[in-house]
């Protein structure tokens, strides 16, 4: 069956106030690399520095006003913690961006749901449990 779905979109966000290791460079090219061997065209991409409660992160707000214009069909992102640390928030971002019909995806999740998203996971820091399309 052939995929629907071309464009990506990357988002890349790093908690600490500067970015004195090159963490968003390396986020950026190994998204960039996952999205070529997935065959998605990369159509635009934002990064934050920082983490923010609200939803005052331009790159995080950029892309989803990117979403809800139709732009792309799949976000990548290194982690589900990358959306935010904070649960609720992130649970509804994932069920946002589901609503929109963007597919998510990371190269160390895999492809990621809200139904199969873990909270207490993103609390402790480590990936939740997500599961690949068609398994229970």
């Amino acid at each position: 069956m052939m995929r629907e779905w071309k464009r990506a979109w990357i988002y890349s966000q790093i908690d600490a106030p500067e970015d004195i290791h090159g963490s968003l460079k390396s986020q950026r090219d190994d998204l960039f690399g996952y999205a070529q061997q997935m065959d998605l065209g990369v159509v635009g991409s934002s990064q934050d520095i920082g983490n923010s409660w609200d939803y005052s992160q331009n790159g995080l707000m950029e892309m989803v006003q990117a979403a809800r214009d139709g732009k792309f069909e799949v976000l990548l992102i290194k982690r589900v913690d990358r959306l935010s640390r904070y649960p609720g928030k992130t649970l509804g971002l994932l069920r946002e961006l589901e609503r929109l019909d963007i597919q998510i995806f990371s190269p160390l999740e895999g492809q990621i749901h809200s139904e199969s998203f873990k909270p207490f996971a993103v609390i402790r820091g480590g990936a939740p449990d997500v599961k690949g399309p068609g398994s229970q």
